[in-house]
């Protein structure tokens, strides 16, 4: 099991001592990943290159935001890989062997999916008394399930009471409390006060912090959250159509209730407009949210979630807009469609094209309306008539549009909005608006794919197809000589083939990478490289995620991707043991001068007798000076998802490394399908419920989860185990 401990830090001066006491106390470090969430204004660097030096298992992420104890929580989790996630702080110790006994805590349950949090003792009489949790701990499945740790309206008090209480209504609250991780806290006299506890203190945290809860309370820590669509326009054609329909269905898998609200006319965009507004106040129960967004303007699941997390993020907004490109009055250049107003308050001021260059939030006063994620406050707020026109002979028509009379309206209710500038929306305006400006900020990025396969015919298409959005033409798939059809099957689906120099030289993954890394990089190029197998697939709307990241040129060489092995059907994965929590280092840049390397070293303890056979996903073993971080992004693994296609490669691999203690002779890759012979006629059987640390080692008892609906492969034709005999695939 994989634990992520969160720790956002105050004080640079102590965090590396309650780091240091956490992996001591650790039974087993190495499955340990640190994220620290470091705030400028506690005095930490937030230099290039300032945490190259610390522990491979630390990752750096910084709170540059909205810089609260919550925020920087949340921030943390983002960038957690582990199964389990452990909310720490500076003056926050762990028991001995923590691990292993919140692991006994867990038994049963796979964290990845099951939706559990712990609650634990931490030596403060009143804090143990009543319902807070200075050390939350949750499963995956739980942060998956939620999408956050802290419910994102907090800063900092009461935070961890709703954590807890939520959890209890849940009825996912495990007692740990026999468990004692002590809170050494100013409150109880075993340190001083300082800065950073009077801002987590402050009055209006516990006045704020204390109403939202027992708003949470209310509505039954309601995570399922109403929004309202609001559609303006009147012209809705085949691209905003098929992106509504996608963003709809994203909205239902984020377990949103989809309320879709509609004008009685679309003859006059003043009244229309006004006529949805009000159906969204008077609506009830109370709508949480609204997606206010026009006829030409597209937008992405993953950019509405930026605006949901600006949203969450900001409680003191009313609404967080997307923008587009809007022609300027003489139709000659092109400006953002959110700014301030001019003196006047009945014209306005776009913001400069070099706004697109920022990443943070911006308050903005007014503008066009394209996509606007609004709170029903903002709606309240702006008052009937918000959208009826502005009479003034000194504008253009004599009166302002629906658009900037909302803003004005809403300005006099006292509603405050900002802008994502990551967050932009194209603008079709029945022609495609889309300008693109050289000093616009996204670093350009060329990945491509490395694939070495053979006798993949039945999942190499798939492999292809699932990054040419992100690759293009560069995929490179080096075919060893199969006996099916893969060559044919690469090229037909658009790849470039290069056929295996080493026919006849035996196996040896780390040389035929290397040819391979040498072959890619001398033909494309590549800043990046996406190192994959001929059976594994990238995730539905994984290319634009990993485009997203590298386009921010991140202090990253490495990115490890979740790894799924599918198991018995198509719908179905395995998740126990390493199964679970595998992050497979995928991702790299080309760095010269390093190799793929084996695992394994003849004098190695594991007596695997055949060194050619494991070798990194990356090159070099370690990744030692380089930076890695994990990457919530999936490959899906279909090398084992039949029974008849795990015996025989099993029966191949056994053969020819059959002493490999420390794959514990590969029992688990054949856990609970019966009886297997063995290559020299023996006959074994591992039962599916023998258990990891007993009988096994890397997995056990079998634990098969179904995937979401969202995230199973669609496949018009399911492929058919293969059909050749023992030998034949091999590789």
């Amino acid at each position: 099991m994989n634990f992520s401990i969160l720790h956002p830090s105050a004080r640079p001066k102590i965090w590396r001592k309650v780091y240091d006491a956490w992996m001591a106390a650790a039974a087993h470090p190495e499955n340990v990943q640190y994220i620290l969430c470091v705030d400028p204004r506690w005095g930490f660097s937030v230099e290039p290159g300032a945490y190259d030096d610390l522990p491979a298992n630390i990752t750096v992420v910084q709170n540059t935001g909205r810089r609260c104890y919550v925020e920087s929580v949340n921030l943390a989790a983002k960038a957690a890989s582990g199964d389990i996630f452990i909310v720490n702080a500076d003056d926050q110790y762990p028991c001995e062997n923590w691990d292993a006994e919140i692991e006994k805590l867990c038994v049963g349950r796979s964290p990845f999916f099951a939706d559990f949090a712990i609650r634990v003792s931490v030596g403060v009489k009143n804090q143990d008394a009543g319902l807070v949790m200075p050390c939350p701990i949750l499963s995956r499945g739980r942060y998956e399930r939620l999408g956050y740790v802290f419910f994102g309206s907090y800063e900092s008090m009461y935070a961890d009471n709703d954590f807890c209480e939520h959890a209890m209504h849940d009825r996912a609250l495990i007692d740990g409390t026999h468990l004692l991780f002590p809170h050494r806290h100013w409150v109880n006299g075993q340190r001083e006060a300082d800065p950073a506890d009077s801002a987590q203190n402050a009055e209006r945290c516990y006045v704020n912090g204390k109403d939202l809860l027992e708003r949470r309370r209310a509505s039954g820590f309601a995570s399922r959250r109403t929004l309202a669509l609001c559609f303006a326009g009147e012209r809705f054609e085949g691209p905003w159509v098929d992106s509504i329909m996608t963003l709809y269905g994203h909205l239902v898998d984020l377990d949103f209730a989809v309320l879709r609200v509609r004008p009685r006319s679309w003859s006059n965009v003043f009244v229309s407009r006004e006529e949805m507004r009000r159906a969204v106040v008077n609506q009830k129960p109370e709508i949480d949210l609204c997606l206010w967004i026009d006829d030409d303007n597209l937008l992405s699941p993953a950019q509405f979630d930026r605006l949901l997390a600006g949203l969450d993020a900001r409680p003191d907004v009313d609404g967080v807009a997307a923008w587009c490109w809007i022609h300027n009055e003489s139709k000659s250049s092109f400006i953002p469609s959110c700014g301030l107003w001019a003196p006047d308050h009945l014209h306005w001021q776009p913001f400069p094209r070099g706004f697109a260059n920022e990443g943070r939030l911006r308050e903005f006063e007014t503008g066009g309306l394209p996509c606007l994620l609004l709170r029903r406050s903002a709606l309240v707020k702006a008052g009937d008539g918000a959208f009826m026109p502005v009479l003034d002979s000194t504008l253009e028509h004599g009166m302002t549009g629906e658009d900037i009379a909302f803003f004005l309206a809403a300005e006099k209710g006292g509603c405050k909005f900002v802008v994502d500038p990551t967050v932009r929306v194209p603008h079709l305006k029945y022609v495609s608006v889309d300008p693109v400006f050289p000093e616009e900020g996204k670093t350009p990025v060329k990945v491509a794919c490395m694939i070495r396969a053979k006798n993949e015919a039945r999942w190499i298409a798939r492999a292809v197809e699932s990054v040419k959005e992100l690759c293009g033409a560069d995929i490179y798939v080096m075919e060893d000589h199969s006996t099916d059809d893969t060559a044919g099957v690469a090229v037909r689906a658009g790849a470039t083939l290069l056929s295996s120099p080493f026919a006849k030289e035996g196996l040896d993954e780390g040389r035929d990478k290397d040819w391979l890394l040498n072959q890619v990089i001398a033909r494309a190029h590549p800043d990046w490289i996406l190192g994959m197998d001929g059976d594994e697939e990238l995730e539905p709307g994984g290319c634009e995620k990993i485009r997203r990241v590298l386009e921010s040129n991140p202090p990253v060489d490495v990115f490890g991707l979740r790894f799924l092995y599918f198991w018995d059907t198509l719908d179905q994965v395995r998740m126990d043991g390493r199964y679970g929590s595998l992050l497979r280092r995928s991702l790299f840049r080309p760095v010269p001068g390093l190799k793929f390397a084996s695992y394994y070293r003849p004098e190695s303890t594991s007596n695997q007798n055949h060194v050619g056979l494991h070798v990194s996903n990356a090159p070099g073993v370690g990744f030692y000076g380089l930076r890695d971080a994990p990457l919530q992004v999936f490959l899906y693994h279909y090398g084992y998802v039949f029974r008849e296609d795990r015996i025989r490669k099993f029966q191949w691999i056994t053969e020819l490394d059959p002493k490999n203690e420390q794959e514990d002779f590969y029992r688990h890759c054949v856990q609970g399908d019966g009886p297997v012979h063995l290559y020299d006629g023996r006959v074994i059987e591992i039962p599916a419920d023998w258990r990891m640390g007993q009988e096994l080692k890397h997995a056990g008892p079998l634990d098969l989860r179904k995937l979401p609906h969202r995230m199973v492969p669609q496949f018009t034709e399911v492929p058919r185990p293969f059909a050749e005999p023992v030998g034949a695939a091999a590789g």
